[in-house]
């Protein structure tokens, strides 16, 4: 767990570069694919190094991956139905 917090703000000022230049959508789709291949091919390492570094991937895809996905929801929802508690 160490190793998947440790990445997330660098991550998060990644990949929220990534989707200010190419788009948010095309941020989201890569996150998720990286999350996919880490989350999958973890399981199958056969040692600790081959282990933290798919963990590694994962942490970088996870929080970064649930950012964007807040954005585009709060984009899509006008002023007046937002919770005002989060502004």
């Amino acid at each position: 767990m160490t190793v998947i917090f440790d990445i997330c703000p660098l991550s998060i000022q990644f990949f929220g570069w990534v989707g200010d230049e190419y788009g948010r959508f095309p941020a989201t789709f890569f996150t998720n694919v990286i999350l996919l291949a880490a989350g999958l091919s973890t399981p199958f390492c056969t040692n600790f190094v081959a282990f933290c570094f798919m963990r590694f991937f994962a942490g970088i895809a996870y929080d970064s991956s649930l950012q964007i996905f807040y954005l585009l929801c709060e984009k899509d929802c006008s002023i007046s139905t937002r919770n005002p508690f989060l502004l």
